[in-house]
Formats: structure tokens, C-alpha cells, sequence
């Protein structure tokens, strides 16, 4: 159990997305509290993570390297942090066309994956946040989504559910990034 309402130090508020970092702590994109909660295995608060520039931050993910990124509501449509909480890198929210990206999922091989859930769409990122491809349209076919609501790559599959289509729609990266 994680969020302790007892304490307005660890309360969470609206969370949308969460992930795991490589020592198996669990961070949690907290929306209401303009904040990144992270905690133990033991679902102990171990830190509150607040870097400047954070803009009710809507979706975290842990990278290898102990940085992270974080997608948040402000001019960057996400940053890239290094573990000290520097900002390394952002991409401006204007030369995107995207929308809040709720969901991230990161491969060392093919960079970083990022959806638009109300756009059906999937952004392919860098890790440097320069963008490789947008992929995805909304509808009801394959390669179209109607409101991506998880992501995850593993090897060379991409995995996303595509959740009011009610299916799970998976894509060989390898031979082909576009969908």
C-alpha cells in the first residue's frame, strides 16, 4: 500500500503513472501535489522528488542509468532528468502536436515509447528526446487506438493496450517502426 492520507507528506493525490527504478523502488507520478513520490519495496516513502520546472506531472519512467523522464503539463512536453534531478533534456510541447503523455515505456535498443492517450497516438523518442517517428492514429484497425492505457517493450516487441478497442495489439520493432 502506498499514500498514507495520515500524513500530507506522503498523501498522494491523482496518480496516472507509476514505474521501477533498477533497486526495485516504485515511483509515482503524484498530479495533485506537483511531485514525484518515490518508495521502498517495503511501500515506505524513501524521497519526494520535485525538479524545477515540474508541472503536475503525469507520467514518470525510470531509466537504466538512475535517470528518469517525466511528462508533465507544462511548455516540455517531457524532461529528461539526471538521479541529481538536473534537467539533461526536454522536448517543447509546441513542435509535437501531442497532447499529455500518460504512458512511457523505455528499451536501451530503440529509445523511448510515449502515448497520447485521448490521440491514439504513440510518440518514439530518443533517449536524447529527439523524435524518431509517430505511429498510431485513432480508430478501430490495427495500428489505430482508441486511448492507449499501457505500454511496455520487451526484446523486440511493443506491447500496448489499446484499452476502449478492449484489445491488446503487439508490434515487432525490429522489422518495422511503422505501424
Amino acid at each position: 500500500e502506498f499514500g498514507n492520507h495520515e500524513n500530507d507528506d506522503e498523501q498522494l493525490g491523482m496518480v496516472f503513472s507509476s514505474s521501477i527504478d533498477n533497486d526495485d523502488n516504485v515511483w509515482i507520478a503524484d498530479t495533485s501535489h506537483q511531485r514525484i513520490q518515490v518508495y521502498g519495496q517495503n511501500g515506505k516513502l524513501i524521497r519526494s522528488v520535485s525538479p524545477a520546472g515540474l508541472d503536475q506531472p503525469i507520467g514518470i519512467c525510470c531509466l537504466e542509468s538512475g535517470e528518469y523522464l517525466v511528462a508533465d503539463r507544462s511548455n516540455n512536453l517531457i524532461k529528461r532528468y539526471n538521479s541529481n534531478g538536473t534537467l539533461l533534456a526536454n522536448l517543447k510541447r509546441d513542435k509535437t502536436g501531442f497532447g499529455d503523455l500518460y504512458i512511457m515505456t523505455f528499451s536501451p535498443t530503440y529509445g523511448i515509447f510515449a502515448s497520447d492517450h485521448w490521440s491514439g497516438r504513440i510518440l518514439h523518442l530518443d533517449p536524447a528526446l529527439n523524435i524518431q517517428g509517430i505511429y498510431g492514429s485513432s480508430g478501430r484497425r490495427v495500428g489505430q487506438f482508441n486511448r492507449v492505457g499501457w505500454m511496455d517493450v520487451y526484446k523486440d516487441l511493443l506491447a500496448v493496450a489499446d484499452m476502449t478497442n478492449h484489445r491488446i495489439q503487439i508490434f515487432d520493432i525490429k522489422k518495422t517502426l511503422s505501424f
